[in-house]
């Protein structure tokens, strides 16, 4: 955790997101705007509200709808797509389900992808240094529930805000960046009579993928590499099981 921010932070991310594939980029005033305020999040709070990101807010709300139609499914309709190492996880029902969430998924992997140009350019490295990393949180508008710890030990509400993702940077991003950026702690509590949906969007790296700390981000730190190089699938693994140990959730 950087700093003990109060808030999380908000930026408007469209001058990127339109200009994303300019080669001058990086001579745009109002995109380097937006890397700077990337880079001060990052740093400071690892979590940011993204806002002019291009994705249908129709889109955003009928994703978080049919989310909460399919669990509002009875059990036994539920348990027919119960996620096997065969079959994966297919939901049938709602007849849409696959369709809109195949839409939804192209749309905010690019986004992702945008979002990661911009922090890469914020640590001046290549803007396509980086791949993965990143979650983008699709929340209830109505429910406080996720929250945020500051380096003062508070915890922050990341109070939903209509029309945005919340987005918070990976641990991987911390070797990448030799401790430049660091992930954040964080919760979520629902402390209402409500039942909550909230899909999140995970960008991540190849399975195979050796995440090593990059040169421009090793000579902004002292010119050594403050962690060792990591398989990322490995990695996946360990922290998949340490998260959900058997009997544990």
């Amino acid at each position: 955790m950087g700093s003990d921010f109060k808030t999380i932070p908000i930026i408007d991310i469209s001058p990127l997101v339109t200009k994303i594939d300019d080669p001058k980029l990086a001579a745009s005033n109002d995109v380097m705007e937006v890397v700077r305020q990337l880079d001060e999040a990052c740093k400071g709070a690892g979590f940011f509200y993204v806002k002019g990101h291009g994705v249908p807010d129709s889109m955003i709300k009928e994703v978080r709808e049919i989310t909460r139609s399919f669990f509002a499914l009875p059990t036994e309709e539920k348990l027919k797509i119960k996620m096997t190492s065969k079959t994966g996880y297919r939901p049938e029902t709602p007849s849409n389900f696959k369709a809109l969430m195949e839409d939804y998924l192209s749309l905010v992997k690019d986004l992702s992808r945008k979002i990661m140009r911009g922090i890469a350019l914020a640590l001046g490295a290549p803007v396509d240094a980086f791949e993965g990393l990143l979650t983008l949180v699709n929340q209830d508008d109505e429910i406080k529930a996720l929250e945020v710890q500051n380096r003062s030990g508070e915890w922050v509400y990341a109070v939903p805000l209509p029309g945005t993702f919340v987005c918070n940077i990976g641990d991987m991003l911390k070797v990448w960046s030799n401790g430049i950026y660091e992930p954040t702690l964080h919760r979520v509590t629902n402390k209402t009579p409500f039942y909550r949906v909230s899909v999140a969007y995970f960008y991540e790296s190849n399975f195979d993928a050796c995440i090593e700390p990059v040169e421009c981000c090793k000579q902004k730190t002292g010119g050594v590499a403050k962690y060792d190089n990591i398989v990322y699938g490995e990695h996946l693994v360990k922290k998949v099981q340490n998260n959900f140990v058997k009997g544990r959730y």
